[in-house]
């Protein structure tokens, strides 16, 4: 595992664990009445809810920060339409560096920075109500196994949400003057990452 997919462990929180529909308290047997029947109603709304389109949402980075050899932020995405819309998945992002060049985030699987995260393959599917928000994080290793001066500089990021081909453009800058670095690992490959999108319960605050 890279160090930014051990680090990527630390922007989730450790009990995070996001597998389908889940119930909470003591089991109880199965009648009309079970515990488990409001959690599966909600995925099978959640389903036959209308996808989160471009149009309809509103993508910003917050909650940015740094952890020991690693920083990023919460990528989130914000549902400014009139009705629910369902998302889930990864999203899509690309930096751009100060010098033009393209670097695609690659996909955390094993969890990223503030926490582990454990979740099912396919990730969640969230029903976003009209303002609601969920969150990927975004985080890359800010040590090139290089030497410092390897680290380019992102200063955009082009963010496409799940299953759509527009993309948003958000600055990378993180705080004060410091932008999202792309950093050369051992392996030659640059630790830029991003999470699938789950709900910011999910997510160390």
């Amino acid at each position: 595992m890279s160090s930014a997919a051990m680090s990527v462990a630390a922007l989730f929180a450790a009990a995070c664990t996001v597998p389908g529909p889940t119930t909470h308290g003591p089991a109880a047997t199965p009648s009309a009445r079970s515990p488990q029947a409001p959690a599966v109603s909600s995925r099978a709304q959640a389903i036959a809810t209308p996808t989160c389109m471009t149009a309809h949402l509103e993508v910003t980075l917050t909650r940015k920060g740094a952890v020991t050899g690693e920083v990023g932020g919460y990528l989130r995405f914000v549902n400014t339409g009139h009705a629910a819309c369902k998302i889930g998945g990864w999203p899509k992002v690309m930096a751009i560096t100060d010098s033009g060049q393209r670097i695609r985030a690659v996909r955390a699987t094993h969890g990223t920075m503030r926490g582990a995260l454990q979740y099912a393959v396919p990730p969640p599917l969230i029903r976003l109500a009209p303002g609601a928000a969920a969150y990927a994080v975004l985080a890359a290793g800010d040590h090139s196994a290089s030497g410092p001066d390897r680290c380019l500089t992102v200063r955009l990021l082009h963010v496409f949400p799940p299953a759509s081909s527009r993309h948003f453009t958000l600055s990378a800058r993180l705080y004060g003057h410091v932008y999202l670095p792309a950093c050369t690992s051992a392996s030659g490959t640059t630790e830029i990452e991003v999470s699938a999108i789950v709900r910011l319960a999910a997510l160390a605050h």
